[in-house]
């Protein structure tokens, strides 16, 4: 889906179709799609694109970096490898790459341009024309999400050959990466063995490649901590029809964690190697004691639990609830209640919870108190009877003790049955 669309006008100074677009709001990568529309046969022309990028504040320039191969000043064929380090941003912003070959040291043109290459490698084949015996410039640019841009530290140059390759090769290249969680290994020594060998390092985000000749070959890798050695046969290199250059091949690695086998307990890792983890283990030991929460007060009841690692929907640790029907009866819960088919609670807030409870009591309604104290002064002062009884569990079932009152009773109209409530003035 296009965010804008517009129209281009030509500029008549210049001959150029212009448009100026200025709404760039987010920071990033924009592309731009472009055509040119006919005006009598409506014929539309292939579609460019561009890209451009809107830089964010405080962002950095990817890390320097050097250029690897071709090494500088030499001849080159058909099937021509280019390889350079990897540039670390410092802002840890993903980096594409930019390549430019020129015949000229000054780029001021370039031959060829290839944009948005994801790893420190690419392969240029039979796609590129270049010009026999003809001396070429090549460097790198390296590009993060924002547009900022670090150049390669170096500009090398090849001579270009266009008769067959007499020593022809080609990129055997992949990803490393972590076999269970997909997550890419950098810094792996990848070897390849077998009608000639290779090795390559993988880059942080698990890349390698290796340059090969045409052939059979054995792909390993060893001495990864806390990784199983890794060997694949059979990784085949093909030399192109035209036998100018091997033809590229992809071959990933996945590597398995290593095990040595111990208690499977509640970590996230499979520890006994059997592919098992945790709750899935029915080996695991050390599981949590989950209790009901049925009415979601983070309190459980103690009579109904489960064992498990991983927390299950709908129990709790905590095995203290006084009633699990009852959300608002727990320990700390509210401490007052005006009991009837369906009970209404007061917390402690201001007015504390009895004088809100009686304030709030219909004629002939009981308020019932647990066993704790209160601040604050009790006014009976309404045209009504009602009961207060004190000294109540958790539960409000059992009287256990009494409610104590740290202030003054006054007795106004109306009624009250007080039971079970000391005053302490």
């Amino acid at each position: 889906m296009a965010d804008y669309v517009y129209n281009f006008l030509l500029n008549t100074s210049s001959l150029h179709w212009e448009k100026e677009y200025s709404i760039y709001d987010e920071y990033g990568k924009y592309e731009i799609f472009y055509f040119v529309r006919d005006a009598v046969t409506q014929i539309v022309s292939p579609m460019k694109r561009s890209i451009v990028y809107k830089d964010k504040p405080g962002n950095s320039t990817p890390g320097a970096f050097d250029l690897i191969s071709p090494a500088d000043a030499t001849e080159q064929w058909t099937g021509l490898f280019l390889n350079w380090g990897e540039s670390l941003d410092p802002d840890g912003d993903s980096v594409t790459y930019k390549l430019k070959i020129s015949s000229d040291n000054t780029f001021a043109t370039v031959d060829y341009v290839r944009n948005e290459i994801k790893n420190s490698a690419t392969f240029i084949g039979g796609e590129v024309i270049l010009t026999d015996q003809v001396t070429y410039y090549w460097k790198v640019v390296a590009i993060d999400v924002y547009g900022k841009q670090t150049e390669s530290s170096q500009v090398w140059s090849f001579t270009y050959n266009d008769d067959p390759n007499p020593n022809p090769k080609g990129p055997l290249e992949g990803y490393v990466t972590d076999a269970a969680t997909g997550a890419p290994l950098g810094n792996v020594n990848v070897t390849a063995t077998g009608s000639n060998t290779g090795s390559g390092s993988s880059m942080s985000n698990g890349y390698y490649v290796i340059i090969l000749p045409s052939g059979s070959y054995t792909l390993s890798t060893s001495g990864v901590a806390g990784y199983n050695d890794k060997t694949i046969t059979g990784v085949k290199m093909k030399l192109h029809a035209s036998g100018y250059y091997v033809e590229p091949n992809h071959e990933d690695i996945p590597m398995d964690q290593s095990c040595t086998p111990t208690t499977e307990i509640c970590d996230g890792i499979d520890n006994d190697c059997d592919s098992l983890i945790d709750d899935n283990d029915p080996d695991v030991v050390g599981q949590n004691v989950w209790y009901m929460d049925t009415d979601g007060d983070t309190y459980g009841n103690i009579s109904v639990s489960t064992q498990q690692c991983a927390q299950p929907i709908g129990y709790v640790l905590d095995n203290n609830d006084c009633d699990d029907s009852d959300e608002y009866i727990y320990p700390g819960g509210p401490p007052v209640r005006i009991n009837g088919l369906i009970p209404i609670y007061f917390d402690n807030a201001t007015p504390y919870s009895i004088q809100s409870a009686y304030a709030a009591a219909g004629a002939g309604e009981t308020i019932q108190s647990k066993a704790v104290e209160f601040t604050g002064d009790l006014a009976i002062d309404q045209d009504k009877a009602v009961t207060i009884i004190g000294g109540y569990d958790c539960k409000y079932t059992t009287i256990t003790g009494v409610t104590t009152i740290n202030g003054n009773v006054s007795l106004g109209k109306g009624m009250g049955l007080i039971e079970n409530l000391e005053i302490s003035p």
